[in-house]
């Protein structure tokens, strides 16, 4: 877009002493029609991708349920790593470390060349541990995972009250 250079005569950036003039040359319009194309055809397809409001329902409901069910996952983990540490005496601290391998590569004329390429290497080593405070953290992922069953029950309760109530909007 360019403007026409007689309604300002100091071309002046910002303020204008008076409204420019806007002059459309051919390219300018066909980027903007161009644009415009592509806002229509996205809010179209966004359109076309919104869920009917009973399936919006449903996701809903089954949200609680879900969240609780990963978080009793979570601590199902944690409780499982905490068992094969106590059981083994000790825990394994991992940790990535970069390495460099000798590969081979190829030039862009199809020559072969020895080149160093960067890797990674998983490292493990044996943790000491107390046991008898890993057992108390143990015991303390137990009775949070037992609070989240507890409210799994009552959220399944809530979601099968909420899905019957969804089977009335309209699937559309």
């Amino acid at each position: 877009m360019s403007y026409d250079v007689s309604t300002n005569p100091k071309h002046c950036k910002g303020f204008f002493a008076g409204p420019p003039t806007m002059i459309h040359t051919g390219s300018n319009l066909k980027r903007k029609m161009w644009k415009f194309s592509a806002l229509v055809i996205t809010l179209t397809t966004l359109t076309a991708c919104e869920l009917s409001p009973r399936a919006s329902c449903i996701r809903d409901a089954e949200t609680e349920v879900r969240q609780i069910r990963d978080r009793v996952e979570t601590l199902n983990r944690q409780i499982s790593e905490k068992t094969l540490d106590i059981n083994r005496g000790y825990a394994i601290h991992s940790q990535q470390q970069k390495v460099v391998v000798r590969g081979t590569c190829v030039s862009k004329y199809g020559y072969e060349y020895d080149c160093p390429k960067n890797d990674y290497q998983t490292i493990e080593t044996p943790v000491s541990i107390n046991l008898p405070e890993v057992r108390k953290t143990r015991k303390k992922l137990k009775n949070r995972r037992d609070q989240e069953f507890a409210k799994l029950t009552s959220a399944n309760s809530r979601k099968t009250l909420a899905l019957k109530q969804c089977q009335s909007l309209p699937d559309e």
